[in-house]
């Protein structure tokens, strides 16, 4: 897709997987392809505290500032910001479709000097002027060399996000699902970590983390931190389903965007085990099973 956007063609990527499944690692391996053929990147980033800053991740990715050297870029800054009495992008209808024209512009004005890869990361996270905007240059920009990326979550998404990518991937964008690693492909990422063969014991540890690779990582850095690992790969005094006390400590940070409702089904959920009918998981928690599968 990389050397497509370069002989001229627009496109547009989808990568969806859970936190921590490689999305961010495969968008990289992207970037740095397109540094490889001489294509120019954008890329942003969104956060969870953002998602009332309009057109948050794009300012990002596009460098949109007041005090930006290049005039364009400064004249949306301004516009972002509310500047000359006017109000910021966020207050008035009118002002938020004048950037999206803005924003147009300056991609097909870039993308005439040279072809280019926008990256936009976390969109989940991304606000409605943001979304407005993409669904623009996906209509509107198809006649250039652009390669628009953007990475997502399958959970939280708003209506408006999952209207969106309904919409552009019939119009063709190509979407990726990353799916967890396999028994193998977890050993072949343990041992790569380790520089050895991880044991038996070692195995049935990482299995418990659902062959996500950030989990599965971050559980050998946790066994190594607290001592135990063995130079074989072997854990020691450890048992198979114990996790390390620090990785609690990591999940609970990574969680932490999630609601209080949420985190308290998941906390029932971890003490019913690793696999919970639905059901049984509604009636421990005195909720109705729907509400405990949505």
């Amino acid at each position: 897709m990389v050397r497509d956007a370069r002989a001229g063609q627009a496109a547009v990527l989808l990568v969806e997987g859970e936190a921590g499944i490689g999305k961010s690692r495969l968008v990289q391996s992207l970037i740095s392809e397109a540094h490889a053929v001489r294509v120019t990147v954008f890329r942003g980033e969104a956060h969870p505290f953002e998602r009332t800053h309009p057109f948050g991740v794009l300012a990002d990715a596009l460098g949109l500032r007041r005090r930006s050297p290049d005039p364009r870029r400064a004249t949306i800054g301004r516009l972002l910001a509310g500047d000359a009495g006017r109000p910021a992008a966020g207050g008035a209808p009118d002002l938020r479709y004048q950037i999206v024209e803005e924003i147009l512009e300056l991609l097909e004005a870039s993308c005439a000097e040279a072809p280019a890869v926008v990256v936009l990361e976390d969109i989940h996270w991304a606000d409605d002027s943001t979304l407005l905007a993409f669904r623009a240059v996906v209509r509107r920009l198809a006649h250039v060399p652009l390669l628009l990326v953007a990475s997502l979550r399958p959970s939280p998404r708003s209506a408006e996000l999952d209207q969106l990518l309904t919409d552009v991937i019939e119009a063709g964008a190509r979407l990726v699902r990353l799916g967890a690693l396999g028994p193998d492909e977890v050993r072949a990422l343990a041992c790569a970590e380790l520089g050895v063969a991880p044991g038996p014991e070692l195995m049935a540890v990482l299995a418990k983390a659902g062959g996500n690779p950030l989990w599965v990582v971050e559980i050998l850095r946790s066994l190594a931190d607290e001592g135990r690992l063995s130079p074989g790969g072997m854990t020691s005094g450890v048992a198979l389903a114990e996790l390390p006390a620090s990785f609690r400590e990591v999940v609970i940070r990574r969680l932490r965007y999630l609601s209080e409702p949420t985190l308290s089904l998941l906390r029932v959920a971890a003490v019913l085990g690793d696999s919970v009918p639905v059901a049984d998981l509604a009636a421990v928690a005195r909720r109705e099973p729907g509400a405990a599968a949505g």
